[in-house]
């Protein structure tokens, strides 16, 4: 049918969240008048539905500027035809102005705030601007937060690569809490403001913020539960930075690292055989210890696709890992238990051996259920403890038959 008034408000719509108004705020580009889609009725609609049409007119014409003051302007032609005479018809739809935009998408407030947070950026960090131009709507939906977002900016340009810690920043209103929720836009602001030589280049806007631009970050660490010894004095949970880790070798001849924290307290330990507390995607805590590479390693990780991604992840570091308890046959004795995974990882898996491949690719296509996942903590304890025992008293590589 004909452009109705609510179809040209929502093109207004879409125009004005694509950032195109409020960015032409910030450069001085003259964008107006924008000219909205529209269709208007044919010489044969005109004629066969003249009444239709006529309502039409009268409806467009109830929303135009030319009645609220404000909105879309109707350009009009006359069309004579031969059987119902000469009339005018809308021909074209206009938006002549940023204030004639907001008032039709509801958004006068914003576009006041938008002008004002212009001004302050002027004044405060004209550096900024070419931000504002190309993220407007993002700056626009922290509106009541620039201020403070630009005394963070200005801060670290004034202070490059500060060497403290976050927490150690002294502004007002300024707390790790409002850093930590303004991660993503504080990244953009510090790479529009800094010079490259302020910034580390290699570590990521959002888990590497921290680094990225020159603040201390908290040493990695790692916990461990070392091999039982006669000396019930010896410590049975340790955590070490991932330095001393590193320098420090245990004396045994397995390592044991697993996902899960309460199945890491709960391991039972053996005279040979230290835990090691995983956590996950990422072993940068480990990278460092090259005397673990001397050692039999064996990872235990969920049954289900992100256990077998991060075992993946693991392999890289470690390629001879064997992996316990991730086999088909651990699955199908406690199908029972297992839950569904919300989000299951498509990717691919380069690390994995043949076996553990094959089960993720039935994970990943539902050969045993929608997205069917086992989590470690689900294992029946005595099958944890018959194979923490194997890994013990053997001498193979593999302790668990159809995990490698």
């Amino acid at each position: 049918m004909w452009t109705s008034s609510s179809e040209i408000k929502k093109q207004a719509v879409k125009i004005w969240e694509s950032g195109k108004i409020l960015s032409a705020l910030v450069s001085g580009r003259e964008i107006f008048p924008l000219k909205m889609t529209f269709k208007k009725p044919s010489s044969e609609e005109i004629s066969g539905k003249f009444a239709e049409v006529r309502e039409w007119i009268e409806n467009l014409a109830l929303m135009s500027k030319e009645q609220k003051g404000r909105g879309y302007i109707i350009k009009y032609a006359t069309v004579n035809h031969r059987i119902v005479g000469t009339n005018s018809i809308p021909s074209h739809i206009y938006i002549e102005s940023a204030e004639d935009a907001a008032y039709l998408t509801g958004r006068t407030k914003e576009l006041r705030l938008f002008a004002a947070l212009i001004e302050q950026t002027e004044r405060e960090c004209p550096q900024l601007l070419s931000y504002l131009e190309r993220r407007p709507i993002s700056v626009s939906a922290k509106g009541e937060e620039w201020q403070r977002l630009t005394m963070t900016a200005l801060w670290l340009y004034n202070r490059q690569k500060p060497g403290i810690y976050i927490r150690e920043i002294e502004l007002p209103g300024i707390d790790t809490k409002f850093i930590e929720n303004n991660k993503a836009i504080l990244a953009e602001m510090f790479d529009t403001l800094l010079p490259a030589s302020a910034i580390e280049q290699n570590e990521n806007r959002t888990n590497g913020f921290a680094k990225r631009y020159g603040f201390k970050t908290a040493p990695l660490t790692v916990r461990f539960r070392p091999p039982l010894t006669k000396d019930k004095s010896d410590p049975s949970d340790i955590t070490l930075t991932s330095d001393d880790f590193a320098s420090s070798p245990i004396e045994c001849k397995n390592i044991v690292v697993t996902e899960n924290f309460t199945n890491f307290l709960s391991l039972p330990r053996t005279k040979d055989t230290a835990i090691i507390f995983g956590a996950g995607y990422g072993f940068e805590n480990l990278a460092q210890a090259k005397w673990l590479s001397d050692k039999k390693i064996f990872y235990w990780g969920d049954i289900d696709t992100h256990g077998f991604a991060i075992l993946s992840q693991f392999r890289k570091l470690f390629p001879k890992a064997v992996s316990i308890m991730m086999n088909e046959e651990t699955l199908l004795s406690h199908i029972s238990l297992c839950a569904e995974e919300q989000k299951p990882n498509r990717g691919a898996m380069t690390e994995l051996t043949e076996a553990e491949r094959n089960l993720c690719t039935a994970l990943q296509t539902n050969q045993y259920g929608k997205n069917l996942r086992l989590e470690q903590e689900r294992i029946n304890f005595k099958t944890v403890r018959e194979v923490m025992e194997k890994i013990s008293v053997s001498q193979r590589d593999n302790p668990e038959e159809g995990s490698k």
